[in-house]
């Protein structure tokens, strides 16, 4: 909001000065969880990936998928150096409506912010009981009918690093993408429109490898401010 302070007549000076000062509104999102569960893929219970060979036999692996992943939304099966190789489709997601959930908009009463500056995006991991390493977990920002990494129209921001089996993380930063601000600040400025946060990855299952199980828990934070220009 822009005053005016004249001083003259009051300390008998000429002149006024001007004080010039942008509203600004802390646009801090709610904590949004993400959770890599093993157990959703309904891998095969045996200890190690099986060693299938399917040099010169196409369609063997995508015939035989469902032995060793139940999920066939989420698995493929391809022939990778002479045996069959999983790869497990990582996608998660939380729908962002900043017009419902940042309550100090509504003083805007729809008129368009500034600008948003991101302070940082963190994560924790509080719960992790995987038996090997996590994937290295891609965030993104995406329209809100998309709900995979690399879908139409996303970009990406950051990526969590890969955890080793049951390491656990307090409060870090997401190391973002050269854009990764400027994208996510675009997404919140035009906060009368939902969007997606997105974390995925793909997880590869080669023969020999031990078949993944538990789970990983994670948060991620957005911390940012918003100037209204009122």
């Amino acid at each position: 909001m822009i005053r005016s302070v004249c001083l003259a007549g009051l300390l008998g000076l000429a002149g006024c000065v001007i004080d010039s000062k942008v509203d600004e509104i802390n646009l801090d999102l709610p904590e949004q969880q993400v959770i890599v569960d093993t157990g959703t893929w309904k891998l095969t219970d045996e200890g190690r990936m099986p060693a299938v060979e399917c040099a010169g036999m196409p369609g063997i692996c995508a015939d035989r998928v469902d032995m060793w992943c139940g999920a066939e939304d989420v698995c493929q099966a391809t022939c990778g150096t002479g045996t069959c190789e999983i790869e497990v489709a990582v996608a998660l997601w939380n729908t962002i409506n900043l017009e419902q959930e940042a309550t100090q908009l509504a003083q805007l009463d729809g008129q368009p912010l500034q600008t948003v500056t991101i302070d940082e995006v963190t994560f924790t991991v509080s719960d992790n009981t995987l038996n090997v390493p996590s994937p290295p977990l891609t965030v993104s920002v995406a329209p809100s009918g998309v709900m995979s990494v690399g879908g139409r129209n996303s970009d990406e921001v950051g990526v969590i690093p890969a955890l080793e089996p049951g390491q656990t993380v307090g409060e870090e930063k997401i190391e973002l993408t050269p854009a990764g601000q400027s994208v996510l600040s675009e997404r919140m400025r035009d906060y009368q429109t939902p969007f997606n946060l997105v974390v995925g990855s793909t997880v590869t299952l080669r023969a020999g490898e031990q078949v993944p199980s538990g789970r990983l828990k994670a948060d991620l934070k957005v911390s940012a401010h918003a100037n209204t220009g009122l």
